[in-house]
Parts: C-alpha cells; sequence; structure tokens
C-alpha cells in the first residue's frame, strides 16, 4: 500500500516489466482505521544502502523480524523511490489486520505518455 495513489503508480513503473502495465489493473483505495497501530520506520534507523536497487537483504530481514514480532498489522516505511513518502506494509498474520479494509476500486489505465 502506498499513502497515495501517484506513488502507488511509480512504485509500480519501477518494480513491474512494462509489457505487465497493460493488463487490467484496478487501483484500490484501503482504510486503515485511526484506532489500528501503525509502527513507523525512521529513515536514520535503515542501512546506509537501503535505496539501492536491488534492494538489499538486510530490508528484507527488518521485514521478517517486524513480521515475527507481530506488535503492529501496518508497518510504515519510507519509499526508496520517493522517500519524501511512505508505503504501508500490512501483517495478515496479526490479529488486528482485518480491520484495514478496501474502501474501493476502480479501474486504471496508464497515460500512454508514459511509454514513450
Amino acid at each position: 500500500m502506498s499513502a497515495s495513489s501517484s506513488l502507488a503508480v511509480l512504485e509500480l513503473l519501477v518494480h513491474t516489466d512494462s509489457a505487465l502495465l497493460l493488463a487490467d489493473l484496478s487501483l484500490v483505495e484501503p482504510q486503515i482505521p485511526d484506532t489500528t497501530r501503525v509502527e513507523i520506520v525512521d529513515p536514520a534507523t535503515l542501512p546506509a544502502d537501503w535505496r539501492e536497487y536491488p534492494a538489499p537483504e538486510s530490508l528484507q530481514a527488518i521485514g521478517a523480524r517486524w513480521s515475527r514480532a507481530r506488535r503492529a498489522p501496518v508497518l510504515a516505511v519510507p519509499s526508496a523511490v520517493n522517500p519524501m513518502e511512505l508505503n504501508y506494509l500490512l501483517n495478515p498474520d496479526h490479529p488486528d489486520a482485518s480491520r484495514v479494509t478496501l474502501v474501493s476500486a476502480r479501474p486504471f489505465v496508464f497515460d500512454p505518455r508514459l511509454f514513450k
């Protein structure tokens, strides 16, 4: 999940083969209730190479430890693509994960100018 639809689109562009981007896509809007705990990763605590591509294995280890600890159903992490914005990870094993729901789903088509 991303903090904005524009970040979600940007993340999809950098992480997906462009041929797959022509498929039927939907943009879904999640709702995280105010009462749901969201743990926030401070970028200062991340390894120096956290924005490198491919992502360093140390980032996977951070996510795996968070998931196993089950401290919160949602983890807010800075985007490596745009560190001024956040992406959100949902831990389906957390008892409160079901509180995060989908509000809407809309068809999404990329602007063809992106592929010129």
